[in-house]
């Protein structure tokens, strides 16, 4: 963990001095920020026994291919620092991995196409190196590697158990506590939201938490509509300036985010993704907020 702070700190650094050039530089993003993070997590980009770049995926290209065993259990792409990441990982999806992966250097945004349900994972290096650790770990080759060797693995139909009964640890846990919003489980409910300056919002689930992030950050200029759209897929947005998805049909359920609109249709896994993808649009990090449960 300490070596991925300190290469996180060294990469925000590298961000801040070279900003310019990595803006409008694709290959300097890969050799400077992408290939130190892949390294850091297990994926030397020069051993060709575990990345592969240039990686052809039957007319499908990816930037870098992460190989198990000489396969490619993940695809790729990066993006000059500040590109748009939106819709890159449907592409990507087509090329058959496990693993689909977006990059400007900054931003990444991880999906696991074997788990659709539990969303991106999303996280940006610059911010809070010790609160980007843990969903760095997404990409850890060990994690990969084992998350996906077990799929591989027949199964074997269990003997049928009764069902246990529900515990009450997840609800007890940080009742009438502060927590960082980063540690909030889709089980959990929190009743207030403390933003970056201290203000608190009332909270009554989880889509209102969604919709009080957006908020926030919009009313202290740290969103604006100049992101717009803010894509979850090729078929639906998350934030755009009017409540309608890329397909013409019209948000099911809108909330007016400034003279936005944002969608809140998801369930609490999904929403909990969701704030992580609005804060990498951002110079904020998600360990900024934290939340009072219930």
């Amino acid at each position: 963990m300490e070596r991925l702070v300190v290469m996180l700190e060294g990469l925000a650094s590298r961000i801040n001095n070279h900003n310019a050039r990595l803006k409008k530089n694709g290959r300097l993003v890969q050799h400077a920020l992408v290939c130190p993070v892949l390294r850091e997590l297990g994926w030397d980009a020069e051993d060709p026994e575990l990345v592969e770049a240039g990686y052809d995926f039957g007319g499908r290209s990816a930037d870098y291919a992460l190989l198990q065993d000489k396969r490619p259990i993940a695809a790729v792409r990066t993006r000059p620092l500040g590109g748009k990441l939106d819709g890159v990982l449907d592409e990507l999806a087509g090329c058959g991995v496990r693993y689909c992966i977006a990059t400007d250097g900054a931003k990444w945004r991880v999906r696991d196409t074997a788990g659709p349900e539990s969303g991106d994972v999303a996280f940006s290096v610059v911010g809070d190196p010790t609160s980007v650790c843990s969903k760095m770990m997404v990409l850890w080759r060990r994690n990969m590697h084992q998350t996906f060797s077990e799929d591989a693995k027949p199964t074997k139909s269990p003997k049928p158990t009764k069902s246990p009964k529900p515990t009450k640890s997840l609800k007890s846990h940080a009742t009438g506590q502060h927590m960082p919003l980063a540690s909030l489980l889709p089980e959990q409910i929190a009743s207030e939201l403390i933003c970056p300056d201290k203000a608190v919002r009332s909270i009554k689930n989880h889509k209102s938490l969604l919709v009080e992030v957006a908020r926030w950050l919009v009313e202290n200029n740290h969103l604006t509509a100049e992101a717009c759209p803010i894509t979850l897929s090729k078929k639906r947005h998350l934030l755009a300036k009017s409540p309608v998805h890329p397909t013409k049909k019209k948000f099911i359920s809108p909330k007016p985010v400034g003279d936005m609109y944002l969608e809140t249709n998801f369930n609490s896994k999904r929403i909990l993704n969701n704030i992580g993808i609005l804060l990498s649009e951002t110079d904020l990090d998600v360990n900024k907020f934290s939340v009072k449960c219930q």
